[in-house]
């Protein structure tokens, strides 16, 4: 059998010298060593091992597994292989999936932010919780939220940074923090606890935001003229448990602007 030295082997099975030299140390392949001058040779033999490796290794498996695959495993353990590598694709696809359908969510608010800024509409939205994370400027120190911060932060795609806002009539209480629809928390399987405040499912009243950020300027300055603006439309909505909802960022010119969904729940009976 031909012989031949690691460039030339590497050329002509069209991989680089590197990863002849990682599958030799993962111990994929062993080169014949010349007895004479200790230099290493390579064959079709080892070309056989490279391209079934390269193979499992393309369809995702670790250099680990493939090396596994193409020694050791019997029909049974590659039948078992294959299928535990089949599930994790699945659960990849999942994840994929739900991502984007999050960022087609995200945009399509957005979309909604640029398109109906300064207007507000009655919409039906699904059942929210909201999580408090800051109150009178200072992190919640509670036990129980601190640990669902924690748990929270792990899933943050599926929340919005929230503020909530009740007013009074001389002045407004607000907190900040997390909000999420009712799929994605059963989804995640998130407990609920004694502080996290629940929107039911039904109808509510948005109020579309895409304005200039200006530095300093405290939600008491503007959710007054939010409210009275929703009023003059005709709607009866409560002043307690308003939501700024987040949707992100973006910047013109160089000029920061920021857009949220400000929601009102109706006052029952008067709406």
């Amino acid at each position: 059998m031909k012989q031949y030295k690691i460039g030339e082997f590497a050329k002509y099975m069209g991989v680089s010298k590197d990863l002849v030299k990682h599958y030799q140390t993962c111990g994929i392949i062993e080169p014949d060593v010349n007895e004479e001058n200790s230099y290493r040779h390579y064959n079709m033999r080892h070309g056989e091992r490279i391209l079934q490796s390269r193979k499992y290794r393309s369809l995702g498996f670790s250099v680990d597994d493939a090396k596994h695959i193409v020694y050791e495993r019997t029909a049974s353990e590659m039948f078992d292989t294959i299928r535990s590598q089949t599930d994790e694709i699945d659960n990849q696809i999942a994840k994929l999936t739900m991502k984007k359908v999050l960022l087609e969510q995200l945009h399509q608010q957005f979309e909604m932010c640029q398109e109906k800024k300064g207007t507000c509409e009655r919409v039906r939205l699904p059942k929210q919780y909201f999580l408090p994370h800051i109150e009178e400027n200072a992190f919640c120190e509670k036990k129980e939220i601190v640990e669902q911060i924690t748990n929270w932060m792990k899933h943050i795609e599926y929340a919005y940074k929230t503020a909530r806002v009740t007013m009074y009539p001389e002045w407004q209480e607000n907190d900040h923090g997390l909000l999420m629809e009712e799929q994605y928390f059963v989804k995640l399987e998130l407990p609920v606890i004694d502080d996290m405040i629940i929107y039911e499912e039904g109808d509510y009243i948005v109020y579309y935001v895409r304005e200039r950020y200006v530095r300093n300027r405290g939600i008491t300055e503007y959710i007054e003229q939010y409210y009275q603006y929703v009023k003059e439309c005709g709607h009866s909505v409560k002043k307690d448990g308003i939501l700024m909802q987040h949707i992100f960022d973006h910047y013109e010119d160089g000029v920061r602007y920021v857009n949220y969904r400000v929601i009102f729940k109706l006052d029952s009976g008067k709406e």
